[in-house]
């Protein structure tokens, strides 16, 4: 998790190269638990190639790890 003041913003970090539904499960619970907290939704890194966007998820291979870095500033 990186915190910036108020604002969290949850990672969740897998090996896998593919990815699975059950991966966003500590994501969502995270989210509902704190949702006043999180303004630009979370992170997951995973081992695959290819840079993704879902609802309110940012998923990028660990290559692209500044595309994340950059999501947050």
């Amino acid at each position: 998790m990186i915190v910036n003041g108020p604002d969290l913003f949850p990672i969740e970090i897998k090996s896998a190269m593919t990815i699975t539904r059950d991966y966003f499960k500590g994501l969502r619970h995270f989210s509902k638990i704190f949702s006043n907290s999180i303004p630009r939704g979370s992170g997951l890194v995973y081992g695959g190639q290819e840079v993704q966007q879902r609802t309110d998820v940012a998923i990028v291979p660990v290559y692209a790890l500044q595309e994340l870095w950059d999501k947050i500033d």
